[in-house]
Parts: structure tokens; C-alpha cells; sequence
């Protein structure tokens, strides 16, 4: 049976090195279709091609827009791994990934790959291929990110006290492109309805208020294709 993870995120700016939690690497390409049931397919299919060949454990899947999205048909692919070494290590033009990655070329643009690194891990949080998850998608700015990052620590704890056990905070530290240093942080739970009814946990977000800024807002939809860690 798939499970829906429902997500909310949140992206903080100005930050200087952090070393919360455990270390992981993510690969996000941000690209664009005019085919996005097409393209969902081919990775349905061809992520765990590709994965399977470069025998990296990792996690992939594809997040897309349904609100606040630059264009039409603008898509999020990622690739989680344990470390800059093992990403650094694939190489996708070798014969199978330049294979499959040339079935879809000629639908879609990449607008951006960035590379982002966890600076907080969830321990309760299992995202199996095949499940679903939805995101509320918001990019803020911050002076105070060790502050922040301690409070999300707060507010997750509050959940959990209240009942919310199922529901868990990922934040990574962005390292390339646009939003370099900026902090990508995840609000988790099991389904869409449940974050997105629960009043609860916007006015925790509310109380953040005060030391960040917010710049963008989106929604999205994802995917998870392919889990070998």
C-alpha cells in the first residue's frame, strides 16, 4: 500500500556553517516539461535503472508544483546519498544512466542543479519507493539560524508532546546556485489532509515570525521512485 506523506518546508537565508544532526547529500534538479505526465513515467521507470547501476545507496524521487511554481510544467528531482563523495562518484554518461537519461532529453530543460547537505535528520520519518508525499514550499530569510533551527527543534518536540508523534522536522543547508546558504527545512506527517487542517501547526510556524522573512511560497506533489539506503 502507498503511504501519503504530507510535507511543509521552509527555506532560511544567511547561514553559516551548521552541524545539527547527522550528514546526508541531496542532488536537486530543477527542470522543465511540457509533458509532466511523461515525465513521471520515465522516472517511475528509470530512476531505479539508473540507480541500480552507479550502486549508490541512495533515495530519489520528483516533486511537482501545483501552486507558486516559476513556470508551467516546472519540476523537482532529487537524489538523497550519505556523502559529497559517493554523489561526486556517479557518472552519468556512462552507458546505462546516458541511456535512459536519452529517452527524455528531448522533453525537458534543466533550469538548475544544486547540491544541498543536511544539517538535521529525522529519526522517525520512513519514506518507502512508491509512497506519495505533498509539500507547502516557503523561502525565508534569516539573521538568527542557529536560533531558528533550535526553535524548530522546539515546535517539533511540542508536537510530539501533543499527540503528533507521526510528524517530524529535515532541514538541509543549500550549498549551490540561487539560494546558496539558505536552509531547506521539512515539516513531515502522513497525510496531506492532517498538516493541512491543522491550524496548530501554522501558528507554531507564526511564532518564527519574528526572525525570519518570508520570500516564496509553493505547494507541491511528490514522488518517491527509488530507496537503496
Amino acid at each position: 500500500m502507498r503511504n501519503v506523506i504530507a510535507c511543509m518546508v521552509v527555506m532560511a537565508v544567511f547561514v553559516p556553517t551548521l552541524t545539527h544532526g547527522q550528514s546526508s547529500v541531496s542532488q536537486v534538479l530543477h527542470i522543465n516539461t511540457s509533458d509532466i505526465p511523461r515525465y513521471l513515467d520515465w522516472a517511475e521507470n528509470s530512476m531505479p535503472i539508473i540507480v541500480d547501476d552507479s550502486q549508490l545507496p541512495t533515495s530519489g524521487g520528483v516533486c511537482v508544483p501545483t501552486y507558486g511554481a516559476e513556470e508551467q510544467g516546472d519540476l523537482y528531482i532529487y537524489n538523497i546519498t550519505r556523502d559529497f563523495e559517493s554523489l561526486m562518484a556517479v557518472d552519468l554518461t556512462a552507458a546505462v544512466p546516458a541511456r535512459e537519461i536519452a529517452k527524455i532529453a528531448s522533453h525537458r530543460k534543466i533550469k538548475a542543479i544544486d547540491l544541498w547537505s543536511s544539517v538535521l535528520t529525522p529519526t522517525n520519518l520512513n519514506i518507502n519507493a512508491g509512497d506519495t508525499y505533498s509539500m507547502l514550499v516557503l523561502a525565508v530569510s534569516t539573521d538568527q539560524p542557529d536560533m531558528y533551527l533550535s526553535q524548530l527543534g522546539v515546535m517539533e518536540a511540542g508536537m510530539h508532546e501533543a499527540g503528533h508523534q507521526d510528524i517530524s522536522v529535515s532541514v538541509s543547508q543549500v550549498m549551490t546556485g540561487e539560494f546558496r546558504n539558505h536552509l531547506n527545512v521539512r515539516m513531515i506527517a502522513p497525510t496531506s489532509g492532517q498538516l493541512g487542517a491543522a491550524t496548530w501547526a501554522r501558528n507554531l510556524l507564526n511564532n518564527l515570525a519574528s526572525i525570519r522573512t518570508v520570500a516564496q511560497q509553493m505547494t507541491v506533489n511528490c514522488h518517491s521512485y527509488v530507496v537503496t539506503q
